[in-house]
Order: C-alpha cells, then sequence, then structure tokens
C-alpha cells in the first residue's frame, strides 16, 4: 500500500480553514499553516467536508468579483479599438 493510501483518511480529517481573497474567491488551507498575504479565514477550523459545504453555499459564481470603481478583468480595449 502506497504512503497516499494510507494517509488520505487523515489529510481529510485535519483541521482545515476556508480562505477569501479580495477577488472574492474561496480556497481550503490547513490551519496549522499561516493563511498567505491577501487572504483571510472566512471559517473554520472544521473538517475538510465541512469546509467544502460553507464553500459550496457561499461561493456561488467562481468568476473573481469586480470591486466596485475599478476597470473590468482582462484587458482593457484602447479608445476607438473594434471589439472581436
Amino acid at each position: 500500500m502506497s504512503d497516499d493510501a494510507t494517509t488520505a483518511p487523515d489529510h481529510q480529517s485535519r483541521p482545515t480553514l476556508v480562505v477569501v481573497n479580495a477577488a472574492g474567491q474561496y480556497a481550503l488551507w490547513p490551519s496549522a499553516v499561516t493563511v498567505p498575504d491577501g487572504w483571510n479565514a472566512a471559517f473554520g477550523p472544521a473538517g475538510q467536508q465541512v469546509c467544502r459545504r460553507f464553500v459550496d453555499a457561499m461561493w456561488r459564481d467562481i468568476r473573481p468579483t469586480v470591486r466596485a470603481g475599478t476597470a473590468p478583468l482582462g484587458p482593457v480595449p484602447r479608445p476607438g479599438a473594434k471589439r472581436p
């Protein structure tokens, strides 16, 4: 049996955080590891399945959000340029 097969259940039971960034994107993060800059804990610590359910309930649209007053994501067309 490989190490991956024996540690898989342990991995899912480890305390996990749900983290979110300024673009409204969510991720699962091990609670024993420092949350990286640009991300904030939104939920947890809890089991991985509970955290996944939280993400499913909160993150309905996986596209990054655009904050009010900022340009849309992606290239900004030049004035007068034809759109494809």
